[in-house]
Order: C-alpha cells, then structure tokens, then sequence
C-alpha cells in the first residue's frame, strides 16, 4: 500500500516527466522511431511523376486537375503507385542486404577476400581457419559474436518490407478500381 509521501513523490516525478512541451519538441521525438520511412507520405514529387504518366500529360500539375471526384481518384492512384515503388525499392534493398549476408566464399586465399564482407561468418570463419596473429584472431571472433543475431533480423527486415510491399499493392489495386470507375 503507498503512502501518502510516496503518492506526493509521484506526483512531483509526473509534474516533471510529461514529455515533450513546444511544437518543436514535439517534431523531433515524433521521428525516434523512424526506421525506414515507408510509413510517411510519398514525396510530392514521385507523386506528381505518377499522375503525368497516368494521364499521359507531361506537362500535368496536382494544381490544375481540381478538385473533382475523378482528380482525387488520379491523386489516389498516383499516391499509390508511389507507396509501391517505394515499398518494392525498400525489399529489394532487404534481400540484398539478406542475399549479401548469407553467400559463402569458397576462396583458399583469405587475404583475397573483400574486406567489406567481414559481417559474413563464412569469410570470418575462413580468417579464423588461417594463420593470423593471435590479436586478429581475437578480434575476429569478436565480430562473429556480435554478428551472430544478425540473420534474423536481416530475415525479420524482410518480413517487414514484404508486409509494407503487400499493403501498397493493396492500395494500388483500391485505388485503381476507384479511378477506373471514374474513367469509365
């Protein structure tokens, strides 16, 4: 059961953690958890690529389509369409980041390896099989330690831009109904 000083700390301790207070505090804490950026808005300018090519128009502008029921469904379309060349631009970069993760190096001559596929454990291992210092040695099972969790989460990023690739597919295929019914 608290007592009464302990109920009086809580509320000094609340009166001082109540989170960011003015706008711009407010705008920087709202990106802690920014990842990978597939969750904002697409940029105006890939959008506005999209509507020229869905209308055929080079020269069309987000301004001069109005704001008719047919322009919000061209808007929507384009957005889409955006969303999904993002998202497909995003797993492509995760599977090659997995696929780069994953090869294995059949190379007898370790010192012939690239040195920026350190993170892969088979070129590691293949340092640790040679005969190094002691201290490289060392160092190199350090990385393969701290490599070890790695896998997964390249795995779960995936998973990850696979899901944000279906829902803009989803989107697209709404967005794609509405627009042709508008055409139509």
């Amino acid at each position: 059961m608290t007592t009464e000083r302990q109920r009086a700390a809580n509320r000094r301790n609340a009166r001082r953690s109540t989170g960011p207070r003015s706008a711009a505090e407010r705008a920087k804490v709202a990106r802690n958890a920014l990842k990978h950026g597939l969750t904002l808005p697409p940029p105006s300018e890939d959008v506005l690529r999209w509507v020229r090519i869905i209308l055929g128009d080079a020269s069309a502008t987000v301004e001069t389509l109005g704001d008719g029921v047919g322009s919000q469904a061209v808007i929507a379309l384009a957005r889409a369409e955006a969303r999904l060349e993002r998202a497909q631009v995003a797993e492509r970069d995760a599977v090659l980041a997995l696929q780069k993760y994953t090869k294995t190096h059949a190379e007898p001559d370790p010192f012939a390896l690239d040195l920026l596929d350190l993170d892969d454990p088979a070129v590691l291992a293949t340092y640790l099989k040679s005969r190094h210092v002691g201290i490289t040695k060392k160092g190199i099972r350090i990385l393969i330690s701290a490599s070890d969790n790695r896998l997964p989460k390249l795995r779960k990023r995936l998973r990850l831009m696979d899901r944000y690739v279906r829902e803009a597919e989803r989107e697209k295929r709404q967005a794609y109904r509405a627009w042709s019914e508008m055409s139509a």
